[in-house]
C-alpha cells in the first residue's frame, strides 16, 4: 500500500512538473525570439527579451550583440554604445560586429572619428563584413 501511494505521488508529480520543464524556453531560443522581434521593428520587446538572458547570463555575447543592435535601431545610441563595449570584452565569436555596432552607434551619435575607427577594426577583424566596410566608407567621406 505505501509504496502504491509513493508511486502514485511520484506519477502524480511527474505529470505536473514535467510539461513546465518541457516548455522552458533555452537561451538560444529566446534569442531567436528577441531577434524576430527586432525583425518586425518591435525593439523594445526585443531588447526587453535581451536584458531577461542577460540577467541570467550577463555575459552571453549573443544577447550583447543583439541588445546592442536593437539600441543602436531603437536610437538608443548612447546605450548601444555602453553594451558594444562590454560586449567587446567578453567577444569570442563576435568580436567585428561588436566592433560594427559599436562604429554604427558612435556614427549616430555624432562622433564619425571614432566610429571609423570602430569600422577599420571590425574590416580588418573581418574584411568581407559589408556593413562596416559601408560604414567605414561613409565615415572617411565626411
Amino acid at each position: 500500500m505505501r509504496r502504491t501511494r509513493c508511486s502514485s505521488l511520484a506519477l502524480l508529480l511527474a505529470l505536473l512538473f514535467v510539461p513546465a520543464l518541457l516548455a522552458a524556453e533555452t537561451t538560444a531560443e529566446k534569442i531567436d525570439r528577441g531577434t524576430a522581434l527586432h525583425d518586425q521593428q518591435r525593439y523594445s520587446e526585443a531588447i526587453t527579451i535581451y536584458r531577461e538572458v542577460l540577467a541570467a547570463e550577463p555575459d552571453n555575447e549573443h544577447a550583447l550583440f543583439e541588445l546592442a543592435y536593437s539600441l543602436s535601431a531603437s536610437g538608443a545610441h548612447d546605450e548601444c554604445v555602453s553594451i558594444a563595449q562590454r560586449g567587446l570584452k567578453v567577444a569570442k565569436n563576435l568580436e567585428s560586429r561588436f566592433h560594427g555596432v559599436l562604429g554604427t552607434c558612435l556614427d549616430e551619435s555624432g562622433k564619425p572619428e571614432k566610429a571609423a575607427k570602430a569600422y577599420a577594426e571590425a574590416v580588418r577583424l573581418s574584411p568581407t563584413y559589408q556593413p562596416a566596410k559601408d560604414g567605414l566608407s561613409r565615415t572617411r567621406a565626411v
